[in-house]
This record gives C-alpha cells, sequence and structure tokens, in this order.
C-alpha cells in the first residue's frame, strides 16, 4: 500500500477521507468505551461462597495467592 500525499487535498477531501477510515473495519487491538458483561453481573448478583469443611482441598496455594495476575475477573471476586 503507497502513502497518499494529502498535502495538495482541499478541506472538503481531508473530511471526506478522514469520515472513510472512521467507517472502515478495525483489526488488531481495539477497545471497547463499555463495561464487561460479568463485571456488570456481579454488582447485582455477588456470588457468596461457603466453606463446606468436607469438600475441602488440602493442599499449599500459597505461591498462587501472591501472583492473581493469572487468573480472571471470576476467580478474583470470590476469593
Amino acid at each position: 500500500m503507497s502513502k497518499k500525499d494529502y498535502s495538495n487535498w482541499s478541506k472538503e477531501e481531508l473530511v471526506r477521507e478522514i469520515k472513510h477510515l472512521q467507517e472502515r473495519k478495525k483489526y488488531g487491538l481495539v477497545w471497547e468505551d463499555k463495561a464487561e458483561e460479568v463485571v456488570e453481573m456481579c454488582k447485582k448478583k455477588l456470588p457468596i461462597l461457603k466453606e463446606v469443611k468436607n469438600k475441602e482441598i488440602i493442599k499449599n496455594f500459597s505461591s498462587l495467592d501472591k501472583n492473581k495476575n493469572h487468573f480472571n475477573y471470576r476467580a478474583i471476586i470470590v476469593s
């Protein structure tokens, strides 16, 4: 794709080109200006967990507690 020379374009042509570029389908990372569905759902229906002693998993998870970056939102909100 060759670069366009916009230096000789009129204001109307530039405005038309900008509108055309804004209407194009976007590829790659596109940030949306809306809250995720799970965040909105948790605002209304926050899950409450109860401890069930007879279903307890006996294992050392202390290393996972230090680094929660790999968990998803639902896992973080209930921990």
